[in-house]
């Protein structure tokens, strides 16, 4: 018995040490292989969110398994939910698209752009937090139900938003301007009581009317826009009144009113002008002619011409060589009187007789080097055949008297007695290359048979021509008239574009033209640039694209003419006519004519009958329309302006010259 224990105990050694073997070795035998961890993050499958994925923890800090914390999600439950980072409200509205992010019951900026709390579909103005709403306001005028006339119609509410004592719901048919309501007095081409039709006062009812200041001065004798003289951005006025007298008989004067000083006074004495440019010569007549130059030193500020056909201003021998003055608007300073003798450059006639200034015009950059031209007319030169002189700004140098003769460029008559230069004028740009054209009247007055005529010369004709132009070979276009002694050519003016080509047009008057009204009640001619082709000569009374035709017999409409600018601000240009002995039941007030661009339809003859507009002398043989001009823009309402002269108005023929707004 004791050997059979002997024997048994190296076998459980043996077997003891096997065991211990085997529990140190690679394969373990106590693993748990029901545990599986696929993404080795240390979360059992079990747990996990997605155990293929190792950025998702989880299910108990992420209930919906979207990726966001439990306490970073808005709704741990809901996968589609938004988190708190980027919508803090938990509206289910990102912060970037919802009006308040910390208010869940907020609109959100897709149905309520301004975020006031109203949605667009019941938001007036759905940009403005400010506007109504449709339900308070059903027109969305502004103007709540209870307050408004008529809440169906948005052009009718109480506000009187220009606080004139009308608005809308009392018939205030510009509520944005205060000088417009029922209870404003009209202008003579503005409705301004509201009741769709101007005035039908006589030039009485201006906005301005200027007074000559002594016996026969014929002050409106001229009238011109001066531009802006001052560089204040209102436009400027020229007035001419030939036969003022100081300490010279008949040497003339110019007045300059700048637009800046209008102010509530309508009625004023030219004496108290801005500046009273006096002529320097005896029997002078400076201002019968006058014109805004443009800007001939280039700078900035505009430039001003004043003719005097008759004085002989630089001491030649030889009588009434006439003299045009030019004027820079940098010389105007503080003295308000300036003896035409001292004006930057005085440009004096030829010969005796030559009435240079008998016409004067700036003319725009024909030569295209930024400063502007001018143009001077000398009717009666070398045996009344008649010359215009051009003068490029560039051409102006230090030397202040210069005789026209040096002129860039000189345009004859075709033979004596034509009185080429009679009038001179830009025709603006005809032909739309570019660069402006010019306008050459002459009217010849001595033989029965004799024609007047209207020249046209190219921008691009003069960069390619000699000193000297002979207007019969080297014109581009010759206008003619119609009947002798019409005395067509004695006004010129282009007038912008009417038709609204692209292409300026050009306006010829013909004063003494009988017609079927009478005799001498003249005619006005309406040439369009698009009319001009390869024919240069044009017979105006078969060929002019409009005719516009005086009311009675001697009114000598056309006298007078001009471009008025937009006076009514559709884009198109609108036209003058002066009448100056139009007759009014025997009383003879003469009168000024505006033609609207729009109203020109396809009847090429126009009774001036039917004008647009008529604007009535004040008194007997007053001569209204003698003078008739644009006054550009003279309180900046984006609408042009009119002057109107009328020389022998007033008890001593002092004369008138008129300003009438267009606009408001």
């Amino acid at each position: 018995m004791h050997r059979f224990f002997i024997l048994l105990t190296p076998l459980l050694f043996l077997a003891c040490g096997k065991g211990e073997e085997s529990h140190h070795g690679p394969s373990t035998a106590i693993v748990d292989t029901s545990v599986v961890d696929e993404d080795q993050d240390g979360i059992p499958e079990n747990e996990d969110c997605d155990d293929t994925d190792v950025d998702l923890g989880a299910i108990a800090e992420d209930g919906d398994c979207d990726g966001a914390l439990t306490a970073e999600d808005c709704d741990d439950a809901d996968a589609e939910s938004t988190v708190i980072a980027e919508d803090a409200d938990c509206d289910g509205v990102l912060t970037p698209d919802d009006c308040d992010d910390e208010d869940s019951e907020s609109t959100v900026m897709a149905d309520d752009t301004d975020c006031d709390g109203v949605v667009a579909a019941d938001d007036c103005d759905d940009e403005d937090s400010e506007s109504t709403v449709v339900a308070d306001d059903a027109d969305c005028d502004g103007t709540l139900t209870a307050e408004d006339c008529d809440d169906n119609d948005s052009s009718l509410n109480g506000l009187d938003e220009d606080e004139d004592g009308y608005s809308t719901c009392d018939e205030d048919c510009d509520d944005g301007e205060s000088s417009v309501n029922p209870g404003a007095a009209d202008g003579l081409i503005s409705d301004r009581d509201c009741d769709a039709s101007p005035s039908v006062a006589g030039l009485s009812g201006a906005d301005y009317s200027f007074h000559g200041e002594a016996y026969f001065d014929n002050a409106g004798m001229g009238v011109s826009s001066a531009g802006d003289v001052d560089g204040d951005g209102l436009d400027d006025l020229l007035i001419g009144a030939p036969y003022y007298e100081a300490e010279l008989e008949d040497a003339g004067a110019a007045y300059i009113i700048l637009g800046k000083n209008l102010g509530s006074e309508s009625s004023l004495d030219l004496a108290n002008s801005d500046y009273i440019l006096l002529g320097d010569a005896p029997q002078g007549f400076a201002g019968y002619t006058l014109s805004g130059a443009g800007d001939v030193d280039g700078d900035g500020l505009d430039d001003l011409l004043v003719g005097a056909y008759n004085a002989d201003a630089l001491q030649y021998s030889g009588n009434d060589r006439g003299a045009a003055y030019l004027i820079l608007g940098k010389s105007l300073g503080s003295e308000s009187v300036i003896e035409l003798g001292d004006a930057d450059y005085i440009f004096s006639g030829v010969d005796g007789g030559d009435w240079a200034g008998c016409s004067v015009a700036g003319v725009g950059d024909l030569d295209s080097d930024g400063l502007d031209d001018i143009l001077i007319g000398a009717d009666h030169h070398s045996n009344e055949q008649g010359t215009a002189y051009l003068f490029f700004g560039s051409s102006l140098g230090t030397i202040s008297e210069i005789d026209l003769r040096y002129a860039d460029h000189r345009f004859n008559g075709e033979q004596n007695n034509d009185f080429a230069g009679t009038s001179v004028s830009s025709a603006g740009d005809v032909d739309g290359d570019g660069l402006p054209d010019i306008l050459i009247g002459a009217h010849p007055r001595t033989e029965a048979d004799r024609i007047g005529a209207v020249y046209i010369v190219l921008g691009s004709t003069i960069a390619v021509s000699s000193t000297i132009v002979s207007l019969g070979n080297d014109s581009d276009y010759k206008l003619i008239g119609a009947q002798a002694q019409d005395y067509t050519g004695w006004s010129t003016a282009g007038v912008g574009d009417v038709d609204g080509d692209g292409l300026d047009d050009v306006l010829v008057g013909a004063y003494h033209t009988d017609t079927n009204n009478g005799s001498s009640t003249g005619v006005t001619y309406l040439l369009m640039g698009s009319s001009l082709g390869s024919d240069k000569s044009i017979e105006l009374s078969g060929s002019s694209d409009y005719v516009f035709v005086g009311e009675g017999t001697y009114d000598l409409s056309g006298v007078a003419i001009d471009g008025a600018g937009d006076v009514d601000g559709d884009g198109l240009s609108d036209i003058l006519i002066g009448a100056l002995y139009y007759d009014e039941e025997g009383e003879r007030p003469g009168a000024a004519y505006v033609i609207l661009g729009a109203s020109l339809g396809s009847e090429s003859t126009i009774e001036l009958a039917d004008a647009d507009f008529k604007l009535l002398g004040e008194v007997s043989d007053g001569r209204a329309g003698r003078a008739v001009s644009t006054a550009g823009d003279v309180n900046n309402d984006g609408l042009s302006d009119i002057l109107v002269g009328a020389p022998t108005t007033g008890e001593d023929l002092e004369g008138r010259a008129y300003l009438i707004l267009s606009g408001l």
